[in-house]
């Protein structure tokens, strides 16, 4: 019998500039409608770039895998 294939999801949320901080139950939120639909939270990556002098902006890619 095989293995059934694994397959990534990424899903992006953004913070800082004017979108402010990363919002605990919207990161919540997001894993969990996931969860519901089949996806697993396998990692998480975080980039962070600067925007004009002083303000930064975060980007948070959560990578699920299927089940």
């Amino acid at each position: 019998m095989q293995n059934p294939k694994i397959t990534y999801k990424v899903v992006t949320l953004r913070t800082g500039f004017f979108s402010g901080n990363l919002n605990p139950a919207k990161l919540e939120k997001t894993i969990n409608d996931q969860a519901q639909i089949g996806w697993i939270l396998d990692k998480t990556i975080k980039e962070t770039t600067r925007q004009m002098l002083l303000m930064r902006r975060e980007t948070h890619m959560l990578i699920f895998r299927n089940k």
